[in-house]
């Protein structure tokens, strides 16, 4: 749970910023959520670019047809306001729980199916 939003400098010498803030009901509580929608539209206000990092898990990759990382993307759009074309190119996502040693985890074939989903999602907004 994320009470207020975390920042870190990115540590290369850039300005870029890593900020870690409330996920949708990540909180704990409605005044809290309301107060972090006026800070993240702050934030967003500011940025000169805009990276999310969306963690999925791999077993959602293919599961529904890719039901899970769709929901985040409409997540985020709910939140930027801005064009699925754009906010897809904004999303980098990171595959997690993942089995350790699996000789048969396709990176290449995940990326493919998260693009065609992600395609999709554009075909249907």
């Amino acid at each position: 749970m994320t009470f207020l939003p975390q920042v870190r400098k990115k540590g290369d010498g850039s300005d870029s910023l890593y900020v870690d803030i409330a996920g949708q009901q990540d909180t704990g509580g409605e005044l809290i959520e309301f107060i972090n929608i006026f800070v993240t539209k702050e934030l967003f206000r500011k940025a000169h670019k805009v990276r999310f990092l969306v963690p999925i898990p791999q077993a959602q990759v293919a599961d529904a047809r890719g039901k899970g990382p769709r929901e985040q993307i409409q997540v985020i759009q709910q939140i930027c306001q801005a064009s699925l074309d754009t906010i897809i190119h904004s999303i980098q996502p990171i595959l997690t729980k993942c089995k350790k040693d699996d000789d048969e985890l396709q990176i290449d074939a995940i990326r493919e199916t998260l693009k065609e989903q992600f395609r999709l999602e554009v075909k249907t907004q």
